[in-house]
């Protein structure tokens, strides 16, 4: 079961707040603008482990003090799981009543939605739906019987349901510990009983066994533990873990280049969350075969910009498994390579906290003013600068730069212009001071009037100091109109077009239920012209380009042809390296 989205109601600071979840998420913003309060909102969705109480209610409300907040997840199910969910074990007994009843068929299931108001079994709506998310059966309300569907939903949610964890700084900290403390159940030695189990130490009582049965299985762990880190941990691989006794408690010690010896207490807060942080994952996912999802209150917030990045690293791998949502105020640890995951949290009066949607607009204007950070002040700017056009090619070149063969793109620093008006301006400023770049524009008419003006040839003439590459200079058919979006497979994009559009059925107001856009037709180029046709029928939004873009790398990464669906992305790929190699010449 994946997260799709999340509604919350009258939860602390938030009024009602609609949030799609995609593998990662990050929200940023200032303190108190309650972004701590959605993710601690979305962890009652774990309904045995948290307990809702009258002060989380937000005070504004007419329910404050006389009821609770309302939590709403919706759940994507793979077959599998649909199977196990209609035909399997547990649902047998609703199996028959429903269809004795004739009340029910189970064509189409797609999703599964809860709700949750209370802390009982009773404040709970649990809802089976179609891909149009229309509702099909209520396993809850076909079962009248309180002990079926008491054991329905234990065994539902212990077989079924993900994990949903809620981490703070605290709870990721590992500090030494008696083998009794180790032996029994305070959180607080959490996260050392899960590192010695990823270890292979899983009978914890050993560790009172002889010297030489210790001396085994802790040597053992230590070869297996310093593998799994320096895996992720890339600053200094010459770090080994070591578990040693002292005084009567187990300690975790780390030995680096210069072979001395420190405890892990003793390295810096960011370092101890990157540690801890890597053993909970690695426990968690190797001991389930449910997704869990990771709700991070400021991980590492105290992590050296490289660290940052080595986290950064780390969340990627567990999203290939699991979901993590997490808060930051660090500007290392905010998403770059997924825009749509990229969320800002405001606060005001009359709304209580809100999320924008998409902050990347105006070159993160929004976003920069929130955190305090101007381009002025900073001297992060790489000496070598692709300029482009609007999010959708930063978000896409960023993502295919990180995962193709053109990984030494990765340090090109990518400048959303957000349009082809705002290419001057940035490059000029980028003149002032003295930093190369590269120029990329469509092969439209903007584009053209651009490349054609005076004032830019004369910002671009130096061209030790600048290269302007148009989308054609990769096609053989130079007189074709394209724009960005041109370098996808065709049906794969309108595939993504398809699926973003009628996965987001609800979220959008459409004048009628969205009909997809026939894959199989064929399209000229730009293909967003025609896309956006489509879309006008159902609503005056503008097409939500890098979402489609998202969710087409996200098709086209399940495909076996992978490599000829992105090869116009690579060819433009490769000569953004070669144009970057001249420069650095």
């Amino acid at each position: 079961m994946i997260l799709e989205q999340v509604e919350i109601f009258e939860f602390k600071s938030i009024k009602h707040i609609k949030l799609p979840i995609n593998d990662i998420m990050c929200l940023v913003g200032k303190n108190e603008s309650g972004k701590t309060n959605i993710i601690e909102a979305i962890s009652f969705l774990n309904i045995f482990e948290k307990k809702f109480n009258m002060k989380q209610t937000l005070k504004t409300s007419k329910r404050y003090r006389n009821g609770y907040p309302m939590v709403s997840g919706l759940f994507s199910l793979k077959k599998s799981e649909i199977d196990y969910l209609t035909d399997y074990s547990y649902s047998s007994v609703l199996l028959e009543i429903a269809k004795e009843n004739n009340s029910v068929t189970f064509e189409g299931i797609e999703y599964l939605e809860l709700k949750r108001w209370g802390n009982s079994l009773n404040d709970i709506e649990l809802k089976i739906l179609n891909a149009e998310k229309t509702i099909i059966f209520s396993p809850i309300e076909v079962l009248d019987d309180s002990k079926q569907k008491n054991e329905f939903l234990e065994k539902f949610f212990f077989e079924f349901f993900p994990s949903i964890d809620f981490f703070s700084d605290e709870e990721f900290v590992i500090e030494p510990a008696s083998s009794d403390e180790l032996l029994g159940k305070d959180r607080k030695f959490k996260s050392f009983r899960r590192l010695l189990k990823v270890g292979g130490i899983n009978d914890l009582s050993l560790l009172n066994s002889d010297i030489g049965e210790v001396t085994e299985i802790t040597t053992d762990a230590e070869t297996v533990l310093t593998s799994i880190f320096n895996k992720f941990y890339l600053q200094d691989n010459s770090i080994k873990i070591l578990l040693r006794q002292a005084s009567g408690k187990w300690n975790v010690l780390i030995q680096d280049s210069t072979k001395k010896t420190y405890a892990l207490t003793e390295r810096s807060p960011g370092f101890q969350y990157f540690f801890a942080f890597i053993f909970n994952k690695h426990f968690l996912n190797g001991n389930s075969n449910k997704n869990s999802i990771y709700l991070l209150d400021e991980p590492g917030k105290s992590l050296h910009p490289r660290g940052s990045k080595d986290l950064l690293r780390a969340f990627k791998e567990v999203s290939d498994k699991s979901q993590i949502v997490y808060t930051t105020h660090n500007a290392f640890l905010a998403i770059r390579d997924n825009l749509d995951s990229l969320l800002l949290v405001t606060k005001n009066n009359k709304d209580g906290t809100c999320i924008n949607m998409k902050p990347y607009r105006n070159k993160y204007e929004v976003l920069r003013k929130e955190l305090g950070i101007l381009l002025n002040d900073s001297f992060i700017l790489s000496d070598i600068n692709l300029l482009v056009e609007g999010p959708t090619e930063k978000f896409a070149l960023h993502h295919y730069f990180n995962e193709s063969n053109h990984n030494d793109l990765e340090w090109l620093n990518i400048i959303n212009c957000e349009s082809v008006n705002e290419i001057k301006p940035t490059i000029k400023y980028l003149n002032n001071l003295n930093l190369k770049g590269i120029v990329l524009v469509d092969s439209d008419k903007a584009g053209k009037r651009l490349i054609d003006n005076a004032k830019f040839k004369e910002l671009t003439k130096n061209k030790k100091q600048w290269q302007v590459m148009q989308l054609n200079d990769i096609f053989t058919s130079k007189a074709v109109e394209r724009t960005f979006e041109d370098l996808f497979s065709t049906r794969f994009y309108v595939k993504a077009y398809n699926k973003f559009y009628n996965s987001n059925n609800d979220v959008f107001d459409f004048k009628e239920s969205f009909e997809p856009l026939d894959e199989t037709l064929k399209f000229d180029s730009p293909i967003v012209n025609a896309v956006q046709v489509h879309l006008k029928e159902f609503c005056d939004s503008s097409l939500n380009k890098v979402a489609v873009v998202r969710n087409y790398f996200e098709l086209v990464d399940t495909e076996k042809g992978k490599k000829v669906m992105n090869a116009n992305i690579d060819k433009l790929s490769s000569l953004i390296e070669s144009t970057a190699k001249k420069l650095i010449s």
